[in-house]
């Protein structure tokens, strides 16, 4: 016997509509803040490379080209980078209804119905998607601006270590300009001794400063490796030999005479990263709270059932659909009150981290503005002052002690004290750059510090 087949009723399907409807308004909108992400994320790293493209270290002549490398490279700034993308799925993730229920029963003992089944989808409260996607969105922006401060504090580390090897190349070129002039100066003594114009006691004097000089260029070039390596990890570089120097300085970054601390900052709150990713974490944390508030409220369900039902006497099996809709009853009210106050307390936490991290940048950039305007300083009485009367005071006292005016510990404290005046206006040099990147990355524009040395705009060039 065939079964009954009962006629298709289309108000039967009006109610499967709406609940097909209403899955679509809840989940059609969720690629919309994810595309602003994804758009925001094609733009920043655009200048990533594939970690595993061959580099060859000869071609690194500039900070423009080890900038470049290490953005393109550097293992830590890739973990930021995919902890970003993470964080982007997650917002397809958050807007997600609850997987739908499909069940199916059949009875042992057929008496009225022989099997049904049964589709339900669970609805969470009003408000409840929207504002788990805000928080998902919000955390994407989190780790957007964390990304953007490992890239800084990338740029100001490559900066420093590239700064300290070039620190390292010139102090080796002073320091072997200088044992090339006391070899010169000891061949001269060596002369005059042989002619008695000179004493024993000098020439055991300029050979004790040879030897001592010639210890000291050993110590740097000796030093020279470990820096490479260190610079060479930034960069994720395997080396078979040092780095090159960066022996021609010129052009290598713009110094500004000063940096006023007035007028930086204001930037801090604006554009340092850290405080905008503290920033974002607190927006996601107050929708944390609005979401414990609906954990108390009541959920429902909707759903469809169709079963199999045996006929009146010889009619033959008879189909039928039923609807159903279902509440939760949300009974236990003082874990949903724990839970709201969790989510308020964690909200004041990270207000006061973000309080306490903006004044410890504040007085940061406060103290590294004055180390710069010290630096400078420096460099200028070095250059414009010190070190020309310092070879001034070299040629005089040579010509002293040639004329015997002058012992000869007086003319080795005048070459002496030229090579240290120039290591030092180096030192000078150096702690300008490296104070700058910090000050770059703590107020979150190290790009417009060191503007011909973008990496994401600048291509690399060879100086």
């Amino acid at each position: 016997m065939q079964p009954i087949k009962r006629p298709f009723n289309r108000n039967t399907m009006i109610p499967v509509t709406i609940v097909l409807a209403t899955l679509l308004l809840l989940t059609g909108c969720a690629t919309t803040r994810k595309q602003a992400q994804r758009e925001q994320l094609d733009k920043i790293t655009a200048g990533l490379q594939d970690n595993r493209q061959a580099i060859d270290p000869k071609e690194l002549a500039s900070l423009t080209d080890y900038l470049t490398v290490a953005y393109a490279r550097n293992p830590s700034l890739q973990t930021a980078y995919h902890r970003w993308r993470a964080a982007i799925e997650g917002i397809s993730e958050a807007q997600l209804l609850p997987n739908p229920n499909l069940s199916f029963s059949i009875f042992a003992e057929q008496i009225d119905t022989r099997h049904k089944v049964a589709l339900t989808q669970a609805f969470p409260t009003i408000g409840v998607l929207r504002y788990r996607t805000r928080v998902a969105d919000a955390q994407a922006q989190a780790a957007m601006h964390t990304f953007e401060a490992e890239r800084l504090e990338l740029l100001e580390r490559v900066t420093r270590a590239v700064m300290e090897y070039h620190y390292l190349y010139q102090s080796i070129t002073i320091t072997a300009e200088y044992l090339r002039l006391l070899d010169e100066l000891q061949q001269i003594i060596e002369a005059r001794y042989r002619s008695a114009d000179a004493s024993y006691p000098d020439l055991i004097q300029i050979r004790i400063e040879r030897e001592r000089l010639e210890d000291r260029l050993a110590a740097l070039r000796d030093d020279r490796l470990p820096r490479s390596e260190t610079l060479a990890a930034l960069l994720n570089l395997e080396l078979t030999e040092p780095l090159p120097w960066i022996a021609d300085t010129e052009g290598l970054l713009p110094l500004p005479d000063e940096v006023p601390f007035e007028d930086i900052i204001p930037l801090l709150t604006y554009l340092n990263p850290e405080l905008q990713a503290l920033q974002a974490r607190i927006i996601a944390a107050g929708y944390d709270i609005k979401l414990a508030r609906r954990r108390g409220w009541p959920q429902f369900m909707a759903g469809v059932e169709w079963m199999t039902m045996t006929g009146m006497g010889d009619a033959g099996d008879e189909d039928d659909f039923a609807f159903m809709a279902g509440v939760t009853l949300p009974i236990w009210r003082g874990g949903y009150r724990a839970a709201r106050n969790a989510a308020q307390e964690e909200e004041k936490a990270l207000i006061a981290q973000h309080k306490t991290l903006q004044n410890s940048l504040r007085a940061e950039v406060a103290m590294l503005t004055a180390r710069y305007q010290d630096a400078t300083r420096r460099r200028n009485r070095f250059e414009n002052s010190l070190i020309p009367q310092a070879r001034q005071a070299k040629i005089v006292a040579r010509q002293a002690y040639a004329e015997g005016r002058i012992p000869f510990a007086g003319l080795i404290d005048a070459y002496r004290m030229l090579l240290d005046l120039q290591l030092m206006s180096a030192r000078a040099h150096a702690d300008q750059v490296t104070i700058l990147a910090d000050i770059g990355c703590c107020i979150g524009d190290l790009d417009s510090l060191f503007e011909k040395n973008n990496p994401t705009e600048a291509s690399p060039t060879s100086e």
